[in-house]
């Protein structure tokens, strides 16, 4: 099969356009290198390759997209790009710089600018979007709103969706999005009222792993088509174990 994609794509180059939107945990460091390429450069400053790629994508995004709501961490906040700087508006008149605005809004937005850059071209690119720890300095329910926003948003028209993730938080999530759809085909208006349709994930578009000890291991629960409860619950079981010797002490 590989073999004969290959061949038709030679025949039709033009027939998907490829690409990759890497989203890094370093990603607060975005807005810094995009608004100060040209001095870094000068200046010698060694940056890892994958950064700067990830910059240029970036300042892309930021020259395109100038207005953002902010739904996500909260309906009243807004992202504006005036000028050359980018600001976050707490209300119609009331702004503070990105840069020196919350480490959670620092850490998201590069997100959703380039996620929405990414949905903004013309040409129809068969995208790979991969973001590293989402749930960097957000909130439980933040967290939870993001990944709902990401599956909605990079999982349609040939697009593809990896996340790497240190959070039960976005596991749950993802359980949530995975239970809604297997719940959404018997009920659908129920479960739209709970979980947006555009946001429920099918487990047969789905697959997770625990890399431990330079090994992956499948920890997808195959009947349920859901990640094993063991692997989001496991932090919980040590904290409450740990509290409970402490109350019999």
């Amino acid at each position: 099969y590989i073999e004969l994609f290959e061949k038709i794509f030679s025949l039709f180059p033009n027939l998907y356009l490829y690409d990759s939107i890497y989203i890094p945990t370093e990603r607060s460091f975005l807005h810094l290198i995009a608004e100060n390429a040209l001095g870094l450069i000068n200046n010698k400053v060694n940056i890892p390759k994958h950064l700067l790629e990830s910059g240029q994508d970036y300042e892309k995004a930021i020259q395109t997209i100038k207005e953002l709501p902010l739904s996500i961490i909260d309906k009243k906040l807004q992202y504006k790009r005036e000028g050359k700087t980018s600001y976050i508006y707490h209300n119609e008149t009331e702004k503070v710089d990105l840069l020196e605005s919350a480490s959670g809004l620092q850490s998201i937005i590069p997100v959703l600018l380039l996620v929405e850059y990414a949905k903004s071209l013309k040409d129809e690119y068969n995208f790979n979007f991969v973001v590293e720890e989402p749930e960097l300095n957000l909130y439980p329910k933040a967290q939870h709103e993001l990944i709902k926003y990401l599956v909605k948003n990079c999982l349609l028209n040939r697009k593809n969706l990896i996340l790497t993730t240190h959070s039960p938080f976005v596991l749950a999530s993802l359980n949530n999005l995975l239970l809604a759809y297997d719940k959404g085909q018997s009920k659908t208006k129920e479960v739209n009222k709970i979980i947006k349709k555009e946001s429920w994930l099918n487990p047969k578009n789905f697959i997770a792993y625990e890399l431990k000890d330079g090994k992956a291991k499948l920890i997808m629960d195959d009947k349920l088509g859901q990640i094993k409860e063991n692997m989001i619950d496991k932090i919980s079981d040590d904290f409450s174990d740990e509290f409970d010797k402490l109350l019999d002490l």
